[in-house]
């Protein structure tokens, strides 16, 4: 056992020296037999444990001094067996005197064991979980950073993983069936999924990928699903991943091993991507095998990737290489292949054409060793085939599903997804409207006339049940009524059945909540919507007297299924108040069913003016318009990458809300913009990888009214006087924004001239690393936010200027050290959060001078070790909010705190929205 260790470990050698020595002197000195024996039994048990010791020692980098103490007992105990070695058989004084040291010494080894051990391998475990748990924090930071990505099985950060398949789901096993067999099947390289809006496309596109025969690294011969009917294969060797990188895997017991690859494995084959199924010799028995490098490279395709193919035919076996895009609008393979760069954790390169992208990508993928990927592109519109066909020319190894609404009659492997049947189409809506069993007082005739008018389109089965929920029978008759009278609006058959089944939903609304219903179309497609931005929209156009209200609106949304409202730190919310993480999701149908809404009346008595520039193509009636008015209260821009900022003018006298979503890496704020002197609201978001810098900001000088800007994804080189002179803004917020450089060039005194700012957000700004002390001026402030920036390392002493401050967000700034030591002139600050700060290590001394503390969120502050003695005067502090290790500091101050109340929380974090995007 004792040749076990490494060689030249301390600890180690003079165990083994010990062992050694005891299997000698037994055989030698006979009266000791026993006790060596017992002593010999004792060191065998503990030997694996030695073993662990010193290779985790070894790894972890742990000092000797650690050890020492049990190793001088280690050589103290081979003195004491070699010396009775030497103990003659008739020295009755020595016999029992040494007898006795053995029986201590073994004594003292269980008891070193039992006691001494244990606290180290407690400490060590807490500082291993320590560990862990910061890089965990770091990997959840950066997934957020880059869309909310997560981790897939081989560590890549994931921004196309599958979405998870939600919901009740009907009708869709046949045609998984058959579009798996299209994907897998060596057939065509493009499968197109084409149906109408509604119908479920992209849900039968999950449901493929997850499908466990997709995934598999191997196949059954016999099952259609797996194999095309014309070729019929021997399945390949299932092989299991290493236990450990220093033991591969052996290779197959099929194979043998000739000295030479044969020629289809030739170098030049290997290097294409398109390894084949190895040829047998005729003469060889049916057990053939290459040599090692061999046996592992076919190792990699078939666990990495598992890429099987025969020569009478393929079988497409993909396991987790597949990715998930919802393809952009308008045709654009680089935002694509950008993605797909963004998922495997390489640095975006900066593509001048569609056919570089394409080359990058298979270079990239080369990398990787053989392949293919299935590539899944969801809800693409006209206009992509011609790139689909480009990017499956130049990879062949890549497999692509397309799921859209059109047809494209180049791909001859398309599947028409068809309505539900009658039975299933019954059975989602009875889900929707009856969850509990099916069943209701309402009367089946009733039920089966609305189901009927739904038309089998699952969206509308879905959201017209849960608009019908609970609802007597006359409002059932009603609903059935109002449908019978309205006319269609949709062009094609199909959408008008969505249409009128849909419109009944919102019809139903209040008339505030349906104005805001009308609001999410002015944000772009398939994206989340901050709720945040929705809250800084609808306080300016409904007058509301706080956020909560908004939120309210938007959670009434989401329950008509309108809307789905994710709300991401449960925490942020129910305890502060804070929305900055949650966000909204709006199918793309319901949000075709506003616009269409909004576009019913003439341009210039609209209220809302939804506007998407494609390329530099103005509307006509924006052309035609010229100095004519036009009086919408809500405008939303959006442009894509190819825009120029070549702007035609508009009049815009009413506007109080400005949404500009675009996608250029430099954009110019429309000159129109000076002479919208209604404007109270402001909202620039940039949708892409890299932020955008923003020219002519100056113009923001002419918006007297404005009293919300909200940045985000944007670069501001300057914060010039034009900001400054917005008397009546009341809150600003840089989210993902590149601030730091403007706010170091910023000398202008701001007291006089920004008197009613109130609230400032400053949110994953990663270039942040000293809060700006001319913010430390803005004497109105009354609500700091700093959240997520993780170089943030100080903030200025000039923070006790912020006489009026109230509320106080430092959450997850990671690297900040400490607070200042003058924010205890922070005497009316009521709420504090510095939850996830792991870096801070100390509180300031004057903490308890702040009188007027009701609230502190501290969890995730693992770097607190003791809280200051001032704390004792927090005579209003009703509530902490704390992991059990800093629970423990307050509950030495309960005594001198009469109020308060202690709150271990566990936090609870939703990730499902991962998988639903």
């Amino acid at each position: 056992m004792a040749a076990a260790f490494v060689g030249g470990a301390l600890l180690g050698a003079v165990f083994g020296e010990l062992l050694k020595a005891v299997e000698e002197v037994i055989t030698k000195a006979v009266e000791f037999k026993p006790l060596l024996n017992q002593l010999k039994s004792t060191l065998n048990q503990i030997t694996p444990i030695f073993e662990d010791i010193e290779k985790l020692n070894r790894v972890l980098d742990r000092p000797n001094s650690e050890t020492e103490m049990f190793t001088d007992k280690l050589k103290e105990g081979k003195r004491l067996v070699l010396k009775c070695a030497g103990v003659r058989w008739w020295n009755l004084y020595a016999k029992p005197l040494h007898a006795k040291r053995l029986i201590a010494f073994d004594n003292s080894l269980v008891r070193f064991f039992q006691i001494d051990v244990t606290p180290q391998t407690s400490r060590d475990s807490k500082k291993i979980l320590e560990t862990v748990n910061r890089i965990d924090g770091k990997v959840e930071r950066i997934g957020t950073m880059v869309g909310g990505g997560v981790c897939d099985n081989n560590g890549f950060v994931g921004c196309c993983l599958v979405p998870r398949v939600r919901g009740f789901v009907v009708g869709l096993e046949e045609p998984v069936r058959e579009v798996k067999v299209m994907v897998v099947s060596g057939g065509e390289q493009v499968v197109i999924v084409s149906a109408p809006g509604g119908c479920g496309k992209t849900t039968l596109a999950k449901m493929v990928c997850h499908d466990e025969e997709i995934r598999a690294s191997s196949s059954r011969a016999d099952d259609p699903c797996t194999c095309p009917p014309r070729a019929r294969r021997p399945s390949p060797p299932s092989l299991q991943p290493p236990a450990t990188l220093l033991r591969p895997p052996q290779p197959p017991a099929t194979f043998l091993r000739p000295t030479q690859p044969p020629a289809t494995l030739a170098a030049g084959h290997l290097a294409s991507g398109n390894p084949r199924r190895l040829p047998q010799s005729p003469a060889s028995s049916p057990h053939i095998a290459w040599s090692a490098p061999y046996s592992m490279l076919l190792y990699v395709g078939y666990s990495l990737f598992g890429f099987y193919t025969s020569d009478l035919g393929s079988c497409w076996i993909f396991k987790d290489n597949i990715f998930f895009v919802t393809a952009p609008k308008a045709p654009n393979l680089k935002v694509v292949i950008e993605s797909l760069f963004e998922h495997r954790g390489f640095q975006v390169p900066g593509f001048q054409t569609d056919e570089e992208a394409i080359y990058q990508l298979e270079h990239m993928l080369k990398q990787f060793g053989p392949y293919p990927i299935l590539l899944v592109l969801d809800d693409v519109w006209s206009g992509w085939d011609s790139l689909i066909e480009d990017l499956a020319t130049h990879i062949p190894e890549i497999k692509i599903l397309v799921t859209s609404r059109f047809v494209f009659p180049r791909f001859e492997s398309t599947y028409r997804l068809k309505l539900l049947s009658d039975k299933d189409a019954m059975a989602l809506f009875r889900h929707s409207a009856f969850p509990q069993d099916g069943r209701s007082s309402v009367p089946d005739d009733l039920v089966h006339k609305i189901v009927r008018r739904c038309g089998g389109f699952p969206l509308a089965l879905e959201v017209v049940g849960r608009s019908l929920r609970g609802q007597p029978k006359e409002i059932w008759q009603q609903t059935l009524k109002q449908w019978s009278e309205e006319k269609s609006l949709f062009s094609s058959d199909s959408n008008k059945e969505i249409l009128i089944c849909l419109l009944s939903s919102v019809n139903s609304l209040d008339a505030m909540y349906k104005e805001c219903f009308l609001d999410l179309a002015s944000f772009p497609e398939d994206r989340r919507i901050p709720a945040m931005a929705l809250i800084d929209m609808w306080v300016g156009l409904y007058n509301l007297d706080d956020d909560e209200m908004a939120i309210a609106i938007l959670h009434a949304l989401s329950m008509r299924s309108l809307v789905d409202h994710v709300v991401i730190r449960k925490d942020a919310s129910e305890i502060s108040g804070y929305y900055n993480v949650d966000f909204a999701t709006q199918h793309y149908l319901l949000r075709e069913l506003a616009i269409h809404q909004c576009s019913q009346e003439l341009i210039e008595k609209r209220k809302r003016l939804i506007i998407e520039i494609e390329g530099n193509d103005f509307p006509r009636w924006w052309i035609e318009q010229g100095q004519h008015s036009i009086c919408p209260r809500l405008v939303s821009i959006s442009t894509d990458e190819r825009f120029s900022s070549n702007w035609h003018d508009m009049h815009l006298p009413e506007a109080e809300v400005l949404v500009l979503n675009i996608q250029t890496r430099n954009y110019t704020l429309p000159q129109f913009m000076e002479k919208m002197d209604q404007l109270k609201v402001l909202i620039i978001t940039t949708y892409g990888i890299s932020s955008s810098e923003i020219q002519n900001i100056p113009l923001l000088g002419y918006l007297s009214s404005l009293k919300r800007i909200r940045f985000e994804l944007v670069f501001i080189s300057s914060i010039s006087d034009s900001i400054l002179k917005l008397r009546n803004l009341q809150k600003i917020s840089f989210i993902m924004c590149e601030i730091s450089e403007a706010f170091r060039k910023c000398t202008i005194q701001i007291p006089d001239m920004l008197p009613y700012l109130s609230e400032i957000v400053i949110d994953y700004c990663n270039d942040l690393v000293e809060f700006p002390a001319c913010l430390c001026e803005i004497r109105s402030l009354k609500e700091l936010s700093i959240t997520n920036c993780h170089k943030l390392v100080t903030i200025a002493e000039e923070f006790e200027k912020l006489e009026n401050l109230k509320v106080l967000r430092l959450h997850a700034c990671t690297k900040l050290l400490e607070l200042p030591e003058t924010i205890g002139s922070l005497k009316k600050l009521d709420f504090l959060d510095i939850s996830d700060c792991r870096g801070m290590i100390k509180l300031p001394g004057e903490m308890g001078d702040l009188c007027g503390l009701r609230k502190i969120h501290m969890t995730g502050c693992w770097g607190l070790s003791e809280l200051p003695l001032s704390v004792k005067g927090l005579e209003k502090l009703k509530s902490v909010t704390c992991d059990e290790e800093t629970a423990c500091l307050w509950q030495d101050y309960e005594d001198y705190l009469d109020d308060l109340e202690i709150h271990v929380h566990k936090e609870d974090v939703n990730l499902d929205w991962l998988h639903d995007n």
